[in-house]
């Protein structure tokens, strides 16, 4: 057990509590006024200077501007091995301790592959891994996904036959990677946030692929400079959209990256009945409630309108609070609003009966940024048009009148004439929402992914 203080009290501090909480915590600190001299977990919350008074074996940092929050802990004279954070977790334990599900892999197997990411969550790029490694599974292949975190998709990914490994130091180069790694020829690494990772494993003699889906903000929480030393001879780089690649080109301009798009499994059921003609038109965001989700643009563009045409809609957000402070704000602003409701996390099973009971017509992914957006490939799939920001990944795969709209990030005006569009339109909501369903089975659907799979030839 370690003896640490932990830098920030926000949202990441709650998705990383329980493995805090192993350890002593022995102080909070915010750069938060109005934190500082409050309580969580019974303990009080300090201005960054009073760790100076204070012994400690750790300075944890549970916060995405972590790079800045470093920079600010060396000023003040913390030693650079005594601050890690939130990805690092592992370095706080003492025994590399690692739990596996499923079969062992055997030893004959010569098409296995690992693939390590994240946490083990229903969430857009671990969703992406897991859909993929299925895929790899009817293939033939042997395949392991490694984790740092447990998490809701694990029993559904050993229930598919894939074997789970489970470790906090599986997020960067340690004796159990190297223990792993060596029973696979192929190498998988899942995300951005892994590229010390990759780092590491440049110098194996295995095919190392590496798969990217972050936005411009992320870029911000890495060491460019160690991704600059990462031999693209030797690792492969792909990204999940144009979009994804035109971020990291920017940042990263000497490497060469591809592309290597996503895919979900088809789960519309048939459509038996046609949509009510007389029924309000139903939009939907189905995302975490946050900043860079941006779904306080809808609630501009619905004040923009007319008290008639306002009546001839409702919008659903679908999705829980990565945010609490824009969550509380939304339900604010929507207190009065009768054609909105909030209604929370759902889980997939859920929504996918919001789909094929035709609760959603249409969907609004009005995102700041976003690399792709796992939450539109589902519209369509289930034959739902979208409107989406010019700002994502996903907008190069809309075309206006079609699939649906492309508007101008974070323009109210734009998003509400898109929305008025469909109000006086919706005699064009079938063939619009076929058109829909046609991207997704060009695009993203289980038979694009497996071509996309066996033209990487892993194993030759």
């Amino acid at each position: 057990m370690k003896k640490i203080i932990v830098f920030g009290t926000g949202i990441t501090y709650y998705q990383y509590q329980n493995v805090l909480k192993k350890h002593e915590i022995v102080m909070f600190i915010d750069n938060n006024k109005e934190k500082q001299g409050t309580w969580l977990d019974k303990r009080r919350i300090w201005e960054v200077d009073k760790i100076l008074d204070t012994s400690f074996d750790f300075v944890v940092i549970v916060a995405e501007q972590w790079q800045e929050m470093r920079k600010q802990l060396l000023a003040l004279g913390i030693k650079q091995e005594k601050i890690i954070y939130y990805e690092e977790l592992g370095k706080l334990e003492e025994e590399e301790e690692i739990v596996f599900y499923g079969k062992k892999p055997s030893q004959e197997e010569d098409k296995s592959i690992i693939i390590f990411t994240n946490r083990l969550e229903n969430s857009g790029a671990e969703l992406a891994v897991f859909v993929m490694a299925k895929m790899m599974k009817k293939l033939g292949y042997d395949v392991c996904i490694a984790a740092c975190y447990d998490g809701s998709l694990r029993d559904d990914i050993v229930k598919s036959g894939i074997r789970v490994a489970i470790s906090l130091k599986y997020g960067y180069w340690n004796n159990s990677v190297s223990e792993l790694v060596k029973n696979y020829h192929v190498v998988w690494v899942n995300t951005l946030i892994r590229y010390e990772l990759v780092y590491r494993l440049q110098n194996l003699n295995k095919r190392i692929i590496w798969w990217l889906h972050e936005p411009e903000n992320v870029y911000k929480q890495v060491e460019v400079e160690v991704i600059n030393r990462i031999d693209s001879e030797n690792i492969e780089i792909y990204a999940v959209s144009e979009y994804a690649k035109k971020v990291f080109k920017q940042h990263i301009s000497n490497k060469k990256i591809d592309i290597f798009t996503l895919s979900i499994e088809d789960r519309r059921k048939e459509v038996k009945e046609k949509r009510e003609e007389d029924k309000k038109i139903t939009f939907a965001v189905v995302a975490r409630i946050c900043k860079l989700k941006n779904q306080g643009l809808v609630l501009e563009a619905m004040k923009l309108m007319d008290e008639m045409e306002y009546k001839k809609f409702n919008v659903l957000f679908i999705g829980g609070g990565a945010n609490l402070s824009c969550e509380n704000m939304l339900l604010k602003e929507t207190k009065e609003m009768k054609n909105v409701r909030f209604l929370g996390e759902m889980t997939q099973d859920d929504i996918n009966e919001m789909y094929n009971d035709s609760k959603i017509d249409v969907l609004i992914c009005p995102s700041l940024e976003e690399t792709l957006s796992i939450s539109t490939v589902e519209a369509l799939m289930y034959g739902k048009p979208a409107i989406v920001s010019d700002n994502t990944g996903i907008a190069s795969h809309i075309t206006d009148y079609k699939e649906g709209f492309v508007v101008k990030n974070n323009n109210a005006v734009d998003l509400k004439e898109k929305i008025q569009w469909f109000l006086r339109n919706e005699d064009k909501l079938e063939q619009m929402g076929k058109e829909a369903r046609q991207k997704y089975e060009n695009d993203f659907s289980m038979d694009k992914l497996t071509d996309s799979v066996v033209k990487l030839r892993l194993f030759v």
